[in-house]
């Protein structure tokens, strides 16, 4: 029982970083205006792009998550994470920024799904609305942690230390996941990827 509590909070803890991204981003956007000398309109062009590229790649890592190891996509999904959050701080230029949050949407939409394939493979039946219910309170915690944690930080440090700490902590789950996480392999190895359809559906919500 004691393995399972460590495993979940690893398995869960590899999501604090993407939720406490968005929160903890929001209360930072009049100094992200400033620094990039554009505007408001323009700083909507990063929140279109990210959740437009998280959407579309949940359906399409949710079935490579069931071909491949989770445990592996997790990992690859915050080392991605980890890095891109780290360069959106570091290089000043705005394209370059946006460049990289879209990478770190990518990353998102990898964690996501090999998470739940993680829990459903890991835990018995019997466990399992456990395991989703710690899963769930971890959102809930990142969600509230990140708006005051974003506050203190633009209060005495500057915005790109945001992004350092995200990578931080995306660097720390990944050490969990690969030093506590067990292997396993996806549901259908067999399955055929839906690229066609994930690129159409990114297509029309970025036309839109």
């Amino acid at each position: 029982m004691k393995k399972q509590y460590v495993m979940i909070l690893c398995i869960s803890f590899g999501v604090f970083a993407s939720v406490m991204s968005s929160t903890m981003l929001s209360i930072a956007f009049p100094d992200i205006v400033d620094s990039f000398h554009i505007s408001y309109s323009s700083l909507q062009i990063r929140n279109i792009l990210f959740f437009a590229i998280f959407a579309t790649g949940l359906p399409l890592f949710g079935h490579l998550a069931d071909r491949v190891s989770p445990k592996l996509l997790m990992s690859m999904g915050l080392l991605l994470f980890c890095l891109s959050s780290f360069l959106s701080g570091f290089l000043h230029h705005w394209y370059l920024f946006l460049a990289f949050q879209s990478f770190q949407a990518v990353a998102d939409s990898m964690i996501v799904p090999a998470q739940v394939v993680l829990i459903r493979k890991l835990f018995p039946q019997d466990k399992m609305g456990w395991a989703f219910g710690w899963f769930s309170g971890t959102l809930s915690a990142a969600t509230l942690v990140g708006p005051a944690l974003g506050g203190f930080i633009l209060r005495y440090f500057h915005w790109e230390t945001i992004f350092y700490l995200l990578s931080l902590i995306s660097f720390l789950s990944f050490l969990f996941v690969r030093w506590v996480v067990s292997e396993v392999q996806g549901f259908d190895q067999k399955r055929t990827l839906p690229y066609v359809s994930t690129m159409s559906l990114l297509g029309f919500i970025l036309s839109v």
